[in-house]
């Protein structure tokens, strides 16, 4: 049987913090201010804030003023008309060489129709040349060129001679005379901020500065094409007194140094190697298909007229006075027209000059294949030292009968592979059109066109005691114009052009 005993709870004592909260519910004690305080904040939810978000400033604007409306974009079917654009007046530009002139600006000044009516003559600048404006020419700023009477004696070419030692427009301080011609202008050998520059000088009327703006145009295409190493780099242009009867157009380019073929061709006892040859004739047929491809052609050329680079070795073409426009793709000009009076016939020496030209004379117009014949006729000349008809006599049967092949006697027979080649190549057809690229690869054919071999002219022996302290010091020179002036000293020095 089970027995339930009862048992009374034990009551334990309370203390603590149940002590506490049961006084709070008997008797609660009054808050404080702060207390209050404290509670109304824990029950004001707090505002959630984004991450990286600036809080919003309270706005300035006054109560009347509306906020604009936003921008909406709206949908065309079709888009709108651009307006046409306005023409602004052009500034005029200061003459001479300063920054404002630009190269195709001034050259397109050049081509622009002059004004129907006469202007007054400016007052000139008495014994002095300048390329700053007088004030005549700044109040007629619209006008650009001299259309009163043009005299012979405004354009007497010895006008166009300076003075060794005298300064060009106070710039170019004039070393010697290249050369000086009635129609081309002078060229000059001047120097200007340590550099040393070709300046060419013409009267603006003179032929209507046709042959400075061919040059200056030709160059500035070779620049554009990156084949400025077979020509030249342009320094500066600009014009003097270009108001007045007498004014003349200028341009300067980099002097880039080193020794004709002719010099070179002296030192070979005038008698070249066939690798020799075809590495110059290589580098000469770049330069003929840089001027023909682009519409160019060369009116004369001789051994003078092609230099060798003393930094790099290369040809390139010095002279740049025989250099015309032929065509021009975007042009509708009819060159052969006899109202146009261009130059288009060979004008260099009868020992090279093309067959067609002792056929026609003064009516032949340059072609391709006269510039490649001629080309030829230089470089036999070159390796062999002479011409069969340098000596006299009908020069075009002679020619005819020397470039028939198996005749006897005949001058084609004891060429090079190259020369032999191209010699047959060209008397094969009449087209007035040449492949460089051909003519290239048949001159290049038998050659190497490596940078360390040596050319005829270069002797690596014989050098003297001055030229080896010369040699010396172009290796230890790291100025590359110093470098051309050394090498310069060397070759004037004795006949020697460098040593490897």
């Amino acid at each position: 049987t089970a027995v339930i005993v009862e048992t009374t709870p034990v009551q334990m004592p309370i203390r603590g913090a149940a002590l506490k909260q049961i006084l709070k519910s008997i008797d609660p004690p009054v808050p404080t201010e702060t207390e209050v305080k404290e509670e109304v904040k824990e029950e004001q939810p707090t505002p959630r804030r984004m991450p990286n978000r600036k809080a919003k400033r309270p706005s300035t604007a006054k109560a009347g003023t509306p906020k604009p409306p936003p921008n909406k974009v709206v949908y065309r079917d079709t888009p709108p008309s651009s307006p046409e654009p306005e023409e602004k007046p052009k500034k005029p530009k200061k003459s001479g060489g300063g920054q404002g002139n630009n190269l195709l600006d001034l050259l397109n000044e050049g081509v622009k129709p002059k004004r129907k009516y006469v202007r007054k003559t400016p007052k000139k600048k008495a014994g002095k040349w300048s390329d700053e404006d007088t004030d005549e020419e700044k109040i007629g700023g619209n006008t650009k060129w001299y259309d009163g009477d043009v005299t012979p004696k405004d354009l007497d070419i010895n006008k166009l001679r300076f003075k060794k030692g005298s300064f060009f427009i106070g710039l170019y301080k004039i070393i010697h005379l290249i050369s000086i011609d009635e129609s081309k202008g002078a060229t000059y050998v001047v120097y200007r901020n340590k550099y040393e520059l070709i300046l060419r000088v013409n009267f603006i009327q003179r032929d209507d500065m046709e042959q400075l703006n061919t040059e200056l145009k030709f160059l500035e295409m070779m620049e554009l094409n990156s084949a400025q190493h077979f020509f030249s780099t342009i320094f500066d242009l600009g014009y003097v007194n270009k108001h007045q009867a007498d004014g003349v157009q200028y341009y300067a380019y980099i002097y880039r140094g080193g020794p004709t073929i002719e010099r070179c061709h002296s030192i070979c006892d005038r008698k070249v190697s066939p690798g020799s040859l075809d590495r110059i004739a290589g580098q000469i047929v770049k330069i003929f298909e840089q001027l023909c491809g682009h519409g160019y052609r060369l009116l004369s050329f001789s051994l003078e007229d092609f230099n060798i680079d003393a930094r790099s070795r290369n040809v390139y073409l010095s002279n740049h006075t025989d250099i015309v426009k032929v065509y021009d793709r975007e042009e509708t000009v009819d060159v052969t027209d006899p109202t146009e009076r261009r130059r288009t016939a060979w004008e260099g020496s009868l020992d090279f000059a093309p067959i067609k030209w002792h056929q026609l004379e003064d009516a032949h117009m340059m072609s391709e294949r006269d510039t490649v014949e001629s080309l030829i006729y230089m470089l036999i000349y070159m390796h062999k030292g002479a011409l069969p008809w340098s000596h006299g006599g009908d020069k075009l049967s002679m020619k005819m009968d020397h470039s028939e092949m198996g005749r006897e006697g005949a001058l084609i027979n004891d060429l090079p592979p190259s020369l032999k080649c191209l010699w047959v190549l060209i008397r094969s057809s009449d087209a007035s059109d040449v492949n460089f690229d051909l003519v290239h690869r048949i001159v290049t054919r038998y050659s190497d066109e490596s940078e360390s071999l040596v050319f005829d002219w270069e002797s690596p022996v014989g050098a003297t005691e001055e030229q080896q302290k010369l040699i010396n010091m172009y290796y230890a020179i790291d100025d590359m114009q110093k470098q051309m002036a050394v090498m310069q000293c060397i070759f004037d020095n004795e006949e020697l052009l460098t040593l490897r």
